[in-house]
Parts: structure tokens; sequence; C-alpha cells
């Protein structure tokens, strides 16, 4: 049985304001914050991350690894959730490299428009070939 094909995900320039702003609200919603249930409060964020990431757009899986510290000294265990990006709720077969030189040369990355040239010298405006 041959595996499926792995969907090729490419969080846009564009789309990182809104993956900054999931993250967020998962923080603010879940960190340092005491629990009774550590199982109920990982099955809430778990579907509260998948809500936020599916709203804009993205599938997630979240791991949980168990800290190896705890930065308030007692003996209570701690949980840290790592949360990656597994595809799109629209699958896409390949990333549109169009969109993201846009995006790259647009200052959606840096906030800076423009190319870069190999020189190293930042230009507002292509290089513009001469073909003879």
């Amino acid at each position: 049985m041959t595996q499926p094909v792995p969907e090729a995900v490419e969080v846009y320039p564009s789309e990182i304001p809104k993956v900054k702003a999931a993250f967020e609200k998962l923080q603010k919603t879940f960190a340092q914050k005491p629990v009774d249930d550590p199982l109920e409060a990982a099955s809430a964020f778990n579907q509260m991350a998948v809500n936020e990431f599916g709203a804009i757009g993205f599938e997630i899986e979240v791991e949980w690894s168990e800290a190896s510290e705890n930065p308030y000294g007692d003996d209570a265990k701690m949980y840290v959730p790592l949360v990656s990006i597994s595809g799109r709720t629209k699958k896409e077969s390949e990333v549109d490299h169009d969109r993201l030189k846009h995006e790259i040369t647009g200052g959606l990355v840096d906030g800076v428009k423009g190319y870069i040239r190999e020189d190293g010298t930042r230009r507002e405006d292509p290089i513009k070939r001469i073909i003879t």
C-alpha cells in the first residue's frame, strides 16, 4: 500500500499575522493557568486550537510533552503543547510561487518593498533584461 503524497504547506506572508493571532489567543486563554483536570484542559486546548486554525484555513496537529522543569517549584507535572500546521482546509497541490513572490516583494514579510539584487542592493523595480 502506498502512502499519500504529503500536501505542500506553505504559510504565505499575508497569513502570518493570522497564525500569530491564533497562537496569541491560545496563549492568552491557556498559558500559566492552573487546572484541576489536565486531561480536560488538554482536550479544551486541542479543540480550541483546531477551531482557531481551522477558521483561518489550516489543519493542525497538537503533540503534548512533559516539561523538564516546573518553574513554580512544586512537584506537579507540567505539559507543553507543540502545535504544527499539517495541511490546509482547502487543499493545494503545490505552492503558489506567484503569490509568494508578490507578497514578499510587496513588503508583507519585513515591511520593505522591492527586490534584492545580486550585489546586495535593494531596488523597487526588478532587473529588466534586454534580449537581443
